[in-house]
This record gives C-alpha cells, sequence and structure tokens, in this order.
C-alpha cells in the first residue's frame, strides 16, 4: 500500500528487514522508517500531515496517531477493538474502521482522537475493508 503527501512525499510498508511490515515515509532524498511498531494497515490523513495506523506490538491490535512532521506516536483510546483496516474521510474529521468486535467484521466511525462515533454497518457479513465515496 503506497499514499503520497500533499507535498509528494510517498509513505508505504515493506517487509525489507524481515518483519511482517515496517512503515516508511521518502521525500525524494532520503527514506525514514516512521515507527518501531509492526504496522499492518494505515491510511494518511487529508492533511497528509499525519496518519493513522494498525499495530499489534503489546499483545492486541490497536490504532495509534502518528504526527508525519513530529514523529510523535501516540495510542487512541478507542472503543473499537480488535481493528483490521482503516479510511480517514475526505474531511478528516471521521474514521471508518473495520474491527473483529463480536466475531465477524463490522465497520465503525471513530473521530480522530479515537472516540466512539457510531456503527456504520454490522451484518451477518464480514465488512472487513472501509473506503469513502
Amino acid at each position: 500500500m503506497v499514499k503520497v503527501t500533499a507535498d509528494g512525499k510517498i509513505v508505504f510498508l515493506s517487509t525489507h528487514l524481515g518483519r511482517i511490515y515496517d512503515l516508511y515515509l521518502a521525500d525524494g532524498d532520503q527514506v525514514r522508517r516512521l515507527t518501531d511498531r509492526t504496522v499492518f494497515a494505515y491510511d494518511l490523513a487529508p492533511d497528509g500531515r499525519q496518519l493513522i495506523f494498525l499495530s499489534d506490538e503489546e499483545g492486541e491490535r490497536r490504532l495509534y496517531h502518528l504526527d508525519l512532521e513530529t514523529s510523535v506516536e501516540t495510542p487512541l483510546p478507542s472503543e473499537v477493538t480488535n481493528p483490521m483496516a482503516v479510511a480517514w474521510s475526505p474531511q478528516g474529521d471521521r474514521i471508518a474502521v473495520a474491527a473483529n468486535v463480536k466475531g465477524d467484521a463490522d465497520l465503525f466511525l471513530i473521530n480522530p482522537e479515537g472516540r466512539f462515533l457510531s456503527v456504520i454497518a454490522a451484518t451477518d457479513a464480514d465488512e472487513t475493508d472501509p473506503a469513502w465515496a
């Protein structure tokens, strides 16, 4: 998965160090690893200055916020457990999260600080790939 920031930097996942996935930022001159955590999914904010990513380094899957300018990484205190995929809204005010909360994958909305907003879809089918139109 590759994303491009508003100023042309490239964010991408790589397995070249032998880990499952590492998250990097390339700016044309250098490539910088963004976090020491293994990253399973991520999405770039519309402003291109921050992202949200999913890791399970601490034994359970959880979401983290990463400021690309300061490199400050913050775990999100989300009520949505076992996240699997994320998609930041085009307006930047909401994040759709696919999560296995009750035995199957459903879709939820949280705000960028991790606060639960609503359930988008909770059916018997697995909703695993959130996206915005």
